[in-house]
């Protein structure tokens, strides 16, 4: 009687055009498994004040391109960096829509007054911006320069991000986002923190501070949008010589975007202290309801094809998005055990990540050991050394939280398989933070079991 009076609901959301995740899917990304204890698969959380310290990743998948929408001058410098960084991308001087397919593309980058694009009448209705909000919300990162001091870069309201007028010199460091955002650029970063600003940015929405301009107000800004991000920083690089920040956020993207260290753990915590916790259900549910699933979804599972990890990433983004926590928990678990077979077989580490989150917040499972063999699976099936320092960052946070828990051979199994792809990655600086964390395991172990 309860699933027919909640069937027009369910619908309603399953099918309803919805671009925008609820925030309380994000707000406290990988919330549930740090400052909590596992007590046969239960988890119990304490809550924090204060703005949300995590977003969810958004880490190519494999096959994936960036996009590119920068001027003639910053065209070679970010073409130089792309070579560097291994990173397949178009180029394109202004904006193409509507001939742009988007799908093939994990992030497009606007660089400097590419948004006077929007400029002529015609341009500035919100269809004709529509394709880059899908892009968004179907899991992609729209990552903006400044177009200068903010001029016709009113369609951002659609994600509640408006840039404004407002000069300024010099940035300030945002203890541990910071880290995270210039983590193996330090070598690229201005020693006096010079960065010229043409504009201000403010989101109204819940979002993370990555970097602060010298007055403190903020400078990079990053937020969660579907299961997408937007990022948006009012700096024209080539203006002043700050094509550094180029290098910088490339980097970064390529590891995902984290807005928080990898050597942190997993911090933070439900919303809700109160939220119950429900055992998984019975295979014999969850099968039934993997039907139903299908079903629903069934034109996108018809387009999916070995080749294009794009697409299969973009479905699961889709699962884990009508995953709704209204009581229907059979049909919950199995969009969100679906959403992470699909991020395990297009080698999505970040999706993966993201399910476990979202998974362990609702139902009783232990979300370290959910979430080290996803990883290990996903590290598989990944094809480059952007998904497997992704693999690696992922894997250092849930060795710190099985440390902090007093998970020690878990903790090691996670640095293994940090180990083994931070060395495919080619990353000095965490195979340097993977053996300062093993040796403080071991340290920890009791005498006769290190």
């Amino acid at each position: 009687m309860r699933l027919q009076a909640a069937a027009p609901l369910v619908h309603t959301y399953l099918t309803g055009n919805r671009s925008d995740t609820p925030w309380f899917v994000w707000s406290c990304f990988l919330a549930v498994v740090c400052n909590c204890y596992w007590a046969g698969g239960n988890v119990i959380a304490a809550e924090v004040a204060g703005p949300p310290r995590m977003v969810p990743l958004v880490a190519p998948a494999p096959g994936q391109k960036l996009l590119a929408v920068v001027p003639t001058q910053e065209t070679y410098p970010v073409q130089t960096f792309c070579q560097q960084l291994q990173i397949p991308a178009d180029f394109i001087d202004e904006f193409d829509m509507p001939n742009r397919n988007f799908r093939n593309y994990h992030t497009v980058l606007v660089g400097s007054n590419r948004m006077d694009f929007f400029e002529k009448p015609e341009r500035q209705v919100p269809e004709f911006f529509q394709p880059i909000v899908e892009f968004v919300a179907a899991g992609g990162h729209l990552i903006l320069l400044g177009t200068y001091h903010g001029r016709n870069m009113e369609h951002l309201s659609r994600f509640d991000v408006k840039p404004v007028g407002g000069g300024g010199e010099n940035f300030i460091r945002v203890p541990d986002a910071t880290e995270a955002l210039f983590l193996g650029s330090e070598e690229a970063i201005p020693k006096d923190n010079k960065l010229t600003f043409l504009g201000r940015v403010s989101v109204s929405r819940p979002h993370v501070i990555m970097l602060r301009r010298g007055d403190r107000d903020p400078a990079l800004v990053t937020t969660a949008f579907g299961n997408g991000r937007v990022s948006i920083i009012m700096v024209e690089p080539y203006y002043q010589k700050d094509l550094w920040l180029m290098n910088v956020l490339l980097a970064w993207n390529q590891r995902g975007a984290p807005s928080r260290l990898s050597s942190a753990g997993m911090l933070g915590v439900v919303a809700n202290p109160g939220f119950k916790r429900i055992p998984v259900p019975s295979g014999k549910d969850v099968t039934k309801e993997l039907a139903t699933v299908q079903g629903l979804f069934e034109p996108e599972y018809r387009q999916l094809n070995p080749r294009s990890h794009a697409m299969g990433k973009e479905l699961a983004g889709k699962l884990l998005d009508r995953a709704s926590a209204i009581g229907l928990p059979a049909f919950d678990y199995a969009l969100l055990s679906e959403a992470r077979t699909l991020s395990i077989k297009n080698g999505d580490a970040a999706g993966v990540l993201n399910v476990t989150e979202r998974i362990s917040r609702q139902f009783q499972i232990n979300p370290l050991e959910l979430l080290l063999d996803g990883l290990d699976q996903s590290s598989q099936n990944g094809e480059t050394a952007a998904e497997s320092w992704t693999v690696a960052d992922a894997a250092i946070m849930g060795a710190q939280t099985a440390f902090a828990n007093q998970q020690l051979d878990i903790a090691d199994k996670f640095l293994m398989l940090a180990g083994k792809n931070a060395k495919r990655a080619r990353v000095t600086d965490l195979t340097r933070q993977i053996a300062e964390m093993k040796k403080k395991v071991g340290e920890a172990k009791p005498p006769g079991k290190k």
